[in-house]
C-alpha cells in the first residue's frame, strides 16, 4: 500500500471538516480568516462536469462560456482550500478531495430538488 499512500491526498482531513460544518441552507461554512459562500449553481456546475469528465462539455450542456465554468471551479477550490478536480489534456477528473465534495454536493442538491 505504498502506492495507496501515496494517491492519497493531504487534503482530505480539511476538506472533511469543511464540510462536516456546513449547517444553513445557504451552505455558508466558516474558514480561519474568512467566510466561505458557495452557491447552489457552483455546485450544480461542479456536479455536470464531474458527470461529463470535461469542462467544455459541461460547459456546453449549462450554456455557459467555457472560460466563465472554468473560473466557477476554480473559486471553489479556492474557497474548499485544496483542489477537487485532476485536469488532463483528455479532461477532469475528481480528486479524492473532490470524490468527497461531489458527495457532499449530491446530498445538499438531492435536498434542495
Amino acid at each position: 500500500p505504498r502506492s495507496q499512500q501515496k494517491n492519497r491526498s493531504p487534503f482530505l482531513p480539511a476538506i472533511c471538516h469543511r464540510l462536516n460544518v456546513a449547517q444553513d441552507p445557504r451552505l455558508r461554512t466558516l474558514r480561519p480568516g474568512r467566510e466561505i459562500d458557495m452557491r447552489f449553481r457552483q455546485l450544480e456546475c461542479f456536479e455536470r462536469v464531474c458527470e461529463l469528465g470535461s469542462i467544455t462539455q459541461a460547459a456546453s450542456t449549462l450554456n455557459v462560456a467555457q472560460t466563465a465554468l472554468g473560473l466557477q471551479i476554480r473559486q471553489l477550490e479556492d474557497e474548499m482550500g485544496c483542489p477537487l478536480l485532476s485536469r488532463t489534456s483528455r479532461g477532469v477528473a475528481p480528486t479524492d478531495a473532490g470524490r468527497i465534495f461531489l458527495d457532499w454536493t449530491r446530498r445538499t442538491l438531492d435536498g434542495r430538488r
